[in-house]
């Protein structure tokens, strides 16, 4: 460094600090030894592999929402059978509520005869925030069949229907 630095005290005018914008490169570039220059395009090679490392801060995800009429669901069909879902906006993140059945019984092999929600908080990049269970007992297996907001009308396998707040993971009367 000691050759850059006597490199640049000898240009004419103020001193300039090395890196500063205002250094001409094609003096700091010639009159630098074979070990500075080593040094110098290390530390670009280095700048620039941080410049182009991913950020920290997770990119955004936009997901379809309303009800989404598949079966998919994040769970083993030992837990959980799915039905269909519904996916909307809350607090500037996504909640998703599967509904469906408790899953199969081990032993028997039966559907079970509770209904069961899949409850979901996404953060930012989509990935899992939080997730719980709510079943519903004797209900058979549960459906998103309407929505306002986001409350959520959910019917069971007797045409019962039931209400439930996605904001506040609650049932509404």
């Amino acid at each position: 460094m000691a050759a850059l630095a006597a490199a640049v005290s000898g240009c004419a005018g103020s001193p300039i600090s090395a890196g500063s914008p205002a250094a001409p490169a094609a003096v700091v570039s010639s009159s630098l030894s074979p070990a500075d220059a080593a040094v110098v395009a290390a530390k670009k090679a280095d700048a620039a592999r941080q410049a182009a490392a991913p950020s920290d801060t997770p990119t955004p995800v936009e997901l379809e929402t309303g009800i989404i009429e598949d079966n998919e669901a994040p769970a083993s069909g030992s837990t959980f059978l799915g039905v269909d879902r519904w996916v909307g906006k809350v607090d500037g993140g996504y909640i998703v509520v599967y509904a469906g059945s408790a899953g199969v019984e081990a032993v028997t092999g039966k559907d079970s005869a509770d209904g069961r929600l899949l409850v979901q908080r996404l953060g930012p990049a989509g990935g899992v925030a939080q997730a719980w269970w709510i079943d519903v007992p004797k209900a058979g297996a549960l459906r998103v069949t309407s929505f306002e907001g986001t409350m959520l009308v959910i019917s069971d396998a007797h045409g019962g229907t039931h209400v439930f707040d996605a904001a506040s993971h609650a049932w509404s009367s």
